[in-house]
């Protein structure tokens, strides 16, 4: 996935400095709230190495589940949509 269709589906850039983390350097990564209590944190851009489209988003409580495709975002979005319907 690339950064541009993160911003796309609605994830907001989230700067962090040096000075805040204390590891050598500044870095950003995307967020998005889907829901109360429910957000999905993007891979820093310090974690794409050799590309710029490697891109994946997961959620603090799944850390071992990766989104890397903008068209299973989108089926998440429906599912949590549908459900706070109900």
């Amino acid at each position: 996935m690339t950064e541009k269709k993160l911003k796309e589906l609605g994830f907001r850039r989230e700067d962090v400095s040096d000075d805040e983390s204390n590891n050598g350097y500044d870095y950003y990564y995307y967020c998005l709230e889907l829901t109360e209590g429910f957000s999905l944190i993007s891979c820093g851009n310090d974690e794409l190495v050799h590309s710029k489209d490697n891109w994946y988003v997961y959620n603090f409580d799944w850390p071992n589940i990766k989104i890397t495709k903008a068209d299973h975002i989108h089926k998440l979005k429906e599912i949590i949509a549908c459900s706070q319907q109900n």
